[in-house]
């Protein structure tokens, strides 16, 4: 895929060993292929990068459209999540190339393990290359392990040492109360790092974009679809199947990506979901802010927008297609799909203008072989989806309602 005018500079200024501090959604993973082509070209591949994204499958296909785009047969890479950094035999590494996804998972060089795998085997490799929307994001308490990767320092300790202003703290431990001489961080930071950018920065970057997530089925899916049975509830009709199979399409592997990507962004979020099951099961696992449903209606005032900053709000597709505006956010989740077109076109309405300041993602999370791939075939041709158009094959064989 032909990379934008903004991603091409920022390649075109990189150096071999670099850190890509760039905002969701501005495509970090193809600025990162296109730079180990670069810097790397006909060197393996070793993509590390946390267990959801790796399951989620994201590089894999981000690998392809490159391979495919630029005639490329092959590409000797592998992704592996962090957890598994251990097993990396660093004594063969030494012609393969290094990317970190999410790198703020190796910035803490006084507790992690996960920290001193990466930054031994960024000694011995060919070269690496870090991404993350919030690198530092504690502030120059952050970039000690980013300064020994680079070999600016040989522990954490000395760059402590050189920056940091420590006192005692009122239960007599040392404590970090200020940093001295910021300006040569600043400098050290600038000679290792692109500029970060924000999407509002790419001005080459289309104002609304549109990327697909997938995720494994799952087992109470693959239950309910085969045996008509999941934790003590017998599905004994095509529309109990149906439900069954609508709220637990990819479930368990769409949370913890969520998990993760709420964890990772300081932006606006909105996220759009269908079953009351899918809005109680994310309330466990991220804070929810603002929420519009059948029952409730919280959203922030319009003179407030332009404060926000990190907040999710929750909707429910069917209350929030039409009268609200939630143009505050810059990223757009759709859980699951709504089987109408006009509540999907609505929901995008709520969430976009023409014009609007905030470039918008929307990310459509997907359960692979499941009936959402059909229902997001539909709405792509923008047309609603029905049960008539499931097959037996969708779900699992024959029924007599």
């Amino acid at each position: 895929m032909k990379l934008y005018k903004y991603q091409q500079e920022l390649i075109d200024n990189s150096h071999k060993n670099y850190i890509y501090p760039l905002d969701t959604g501005t495509g970090k993973t193809i600025i990162s292929i296109n730079h180990y082509w670069k810097h790397a070209q006909g060197k393996k591949l070793l993509i590390v990068a946390p267990a959801q994204k790796v399951r989620e499958g994201g590089w894999d296909r981000e690998i392809k459209k490159f391979k495919d785009y630029n005639k490329i047969d092959n590409i000797d890479y592998k992704v592996i999540s962090y957890n598994k950094l251990k097993n990396v035999n660093g004594n063969n590494i030494q012609n393969t190339y290094l990317i970190f996804d999410e790198c703020h998972y190796i910035k803490n060089y006084k507790k992690t393990q996960r920290s001193k795998y990466a930054l031994n085997l960024c000694k011995k490799a060919d070269g690496f290359c870090l991404l993350s929307a919030t690198p530092a994001s504690n502030g120059y308490q952050d970039l000690g392990n980013y300064f020994i990767i680079f070999g600016f320092y040989p522990s954490g300790y000395k760059y402590e040492k050189e920056f940091a202003v420590k006192r005692f703290n009122n239960i007599g431990f040392w404590e970090i109360k200020e940093w001295r001489n910021t300006e040569k961080i600043d400098e050290m930071w600038k000679s290792i790092s692109s500029k970060a950018l924000m999407k509002e920065d790419c001005v080459d970057l289309p104002p609304l974009v549109f990327e697909e997530c997938y995720f494994d089925a799952g087992k109470e899916y693959l239950s309910i679809k085969k045996d008509r049975y999941w934790n003590g509830i017998i599905f004994d009709n095509t529309s109990k199947v149906i439900a069954g199979l609508r709220q637990s399409a990819g479930l368990k592997d769409k949370l913890e990506y969520l998990k993760e990507f709420r964890a990772n962004t300081e932006a606006n979020i909105l996220i759009f979901y269908n079953f009351n099951r899918e809005a109680r099961e994310i309330k466990k696992i991220i804070k929810v802010d603002f929420e519009v449903s059948g029952a409730v209606s919280n959203i922030p005032k319009f003179d407030d927008y332009d404060t926000l900053k990190g907040k999710t709000t929750l909707v429910q597709i069917q209350a929030g297609g039409a009268g609200i505006e939630l143009q505050y956010n810059s990223e757009v989740i759709f859980f699951s799909p709504t089987w109408s077109f006009q509540d999907y076109s609505q929901a995008l309405g709520r969430a976009y203008r023409i014009g609007q300041k905030n470039k918008v993602t929307v990310y459509k999370y997907i359960g692979k072989r499941t009936i959402e791939e059909r229902v997001y075939a539909r709405l792509d041709e923008k047309k609603d989806f029905a049960e008539k158009l499931l097959t037996d094959e969708d779900l699992g064989g024959t029924f007599d309602d």
